[in-house]
């Protein structure tokens, strides 16, 4: 049985390997990238079975990057971010 493949986009890397080590420990097929071009082309190339996506990325930034995916995707996409709104 395939395990279900998950792409991780997160810029901070401390982040990113804490989802990264507990979602393969928890039998995910873990992918993680640092910003939206990688999450993109990854996308792409894997075809994950879901996303979990910062909107706070360098580069193009986690809407634009949603907006794309949902151009040829609709695979289930958890938005987080650390933007606080004032």
């Amino acid at each position: 049985m395939q395990k279900p493949r998950l792409l991780i986009v997160e810029d901070e890397p401390v982040f990113a390997r804490l989802i990264s080590v507990s979602l393969t420990r928890a039998g995910f097929d873990v992918h993680a990238v640092h910003n939206g071009d990688d999450a993109l082309d990854l996308a792409a190339e894997i075809h994950p079975d879901a996303a979990i996506l910062d909107l706070g990325l360098p580069g193009i930034d986690g809407l634009a990057v949603l907006d794309e995916l949902r151009a040829w995707s609709d695979i289930p996409i958890v938005v987080v971010t650390g933007l606080q709104s004032t």
